[in-house]
């Protein structure tokens, strides 16, 4: 390998080219013309500052200077280091025997070498320094002050000064509140403990203030909005924090967020016994405390239980259908749902019953029909026609379900048949064999029907439409070589 072949090569500071070689790494503009001469361990780059390493030092030069190397300007190679890192926004952490500093674009230093222990925050930076730390990223006036110790919570800052904390919110670059004698986080709201109160802070300002003793209980919940509660009195007060507003008071023993805008809650009765209700957002009761259980059911519903009679509750429409029956009630579709009195039926948001409670089973088949089995013996039913569609189907399995469309394979009597839930009878349920010899994507059917007393089989090919293709007829023996049932 000649000494001019290259080994590597690297994109500079978007306008320059390293070139690793034998002896080293140059740095080259893009029309090709060469800028340094000298070959350097390692050529890298922070945004517009670049680093050259030679003699295991790093020097730091800005990208204008080694441009201005064409103009016959001399490159000032004086910022030398032991250790380069890039600490975030285009600054570099620098390193010099134990002195510590921190240099920023203009190769001016945001932070002078010291002997300091510099850390890198959410915000900036944390310097510490014969037992006191100072912070850089913040206001001036906090940029000023040393602390005895500072507290990185994200989006939270806690300084402390003697027996005194200042909090301060990092995204709204505001002090929030000064003497405080504690400073705490959970669940990313912000507590502080001042003379005799408990204050809770959110966003820019204190959302409210208690009694230093007062127990904050959070509420469970999914939702990435945090709540919490505290007692007022006779009642609770609940408050949302990450918006810093107060919801509601109101007496109840637990309490957790169900559903979207919704709580459900504990409550005692006048026997002693604790009951289950729903509390609006806004307070208001969307359902007393006198159930047993109530858990979220499918989307947009919760299930109730009461006196060990199933009900269930619409979110979004506010409606119940009371608890009278016997299993859980399940959304069907088009404002129909499944309830359990001894059998299955299909009811109204009204409780009006469609159909008797008259079925073993039901399963969803479109939005207007359903599957119903009774007596081992499937039916598709039209729910608001109250129609049979199709009857006595001993079994069904599925050949596709995409694209919101299911096509079964079903067995009436000892026939079988296509039938869409969209499209209907593809094929009707009279031949004794139907297989798939497509895709699930694709299907494509071959069909026979035999003819015992001709001793004949009736052979039909049909594409996904259920269109006739092909037609044929075929002797018993013939048959036989073309049919494998594996």
């Amino acid at each position: 390998m000649g000494d001019n072949c290259v080994e590597d090569a690297r994109i500079v500071a978007e306008q320059f080219i390293a070139l690793k070689k034998k002896d080293g790494w140059y740095l080259y503009a893009f029309n090709g013309r060469q800028l340094i001469t000298t070959p350097y361990e390692d050529i890298s780059n922070v945004d517009k500052l670049v680093v050259l390493k030679r003699y295991g030092k790093s020097i730091v030069v800005r990208a204008q200077q080694i441009a201005a190397i064409a103009q016959m300007k001399q490159l000032d190679i004086s910022l030398v280091f032991d250790d380069v890192r890039a600490w975030g926004e285009g600054n570099l952490l620098v390193k010099n025997g134990v002195l510590e500093g921190v240099i920023g674009q203009d190769i001016q230093f945001v932070i002078p070498l010291g002997r300091q222990v510099l850390v890198k925050t959410s915000f900036g930076f944390i310097s510490r320094k014969d037992g006191k730390v100072q912070v850089t990223g913040v206001l001036p006036a906090l940029e000023a002050e040393s602390y005895d110790d500072v507290r990185d919570y994200g989006d939270w800052l806690e300084l402390r000064s003697g027996p005194q904390s200042t909090l301060y919110r990092v995204s709204l670059k505001k002090i929030v509140a000064d003497k405080l004698d504690s400073v705490w986080m959970k669940n990313r709201v912000a507590f502080a403990a001042r003379n005799d109160s408990l204050n809770v802070y959110a966003g820019a300002s204190k959302l409210a203030s208690f009694e230093r003793t007062s127990p904050v209980n959070f509420i469970r919940g999914g939702d990435s909005v945090v709540y919490f509660w505290v007692p007022e009195k006779k009642n609770k007060v609940v408050f949302e924090a990450s918006h810093g507003k107060k919801l509601f008071s109101a007496d109840f023993e637990d309490i957790e967020v169900i559903a979207g805008d919704l709580f459900a809650f504990s409550k005692k009765n006048r026997k002693g016994v604790l009951k289950k209700g729903i509390f609006r957002r806004d307070g208001k009761i969307a359902q007393p405390a006198e159930y047993d259980v109530i858990v979220p059911s499918s989307a947009g519903y919760l299930s109730l239980l009461k006196d060990k009679k199933f009900g269930l509750y619409d979110i979004k429409q506010q409606k119940l259908i009371k608890p009278e029956y016997e299993r859980n009630v399940l959304p069907y579709a088009g404002g129909y749902f499944i309830a359990y009195k001894g059998a299955y039926g299909i009811i109204t948001a009204a409780e009006e019953p469609i159909t008797g409670f008259d079925f073993d089973e039901i399963r969803y088949w479109n939005d207007t029909s359903a599957w119903v089995k009774k007596n081992f013996a499937w039916t598709i039913i039209s729910i608001k026609n109250k129609e049979n569609m199709l009857s006595r189907i001993r079994s069904f399995q599925t050949i596709k379900d995409t694209g919101g469309e299911r096509i079964v394979r079903v067995q009436q009597d000892n026939y079988f048949g296509i039938v869409s839930n969209r499209r209907g009878v593809l094929i009707p349920p009279t031949f004794t064999d139907i297989l798939n010899i497509g895709s699930s994507e694709k299907p494509f059917y071959f069909t026979e029907k035999r003819v015992e007393e001709a001793g004949i089989y009736v052979v039909i090919y049909y594409n996904s439409e259920g269109k006739l293709v092909r037609k044929q007829v075929y002797e018993e023996e013939e048959y036989d070589r073309i049919y494998c049932e594996n």
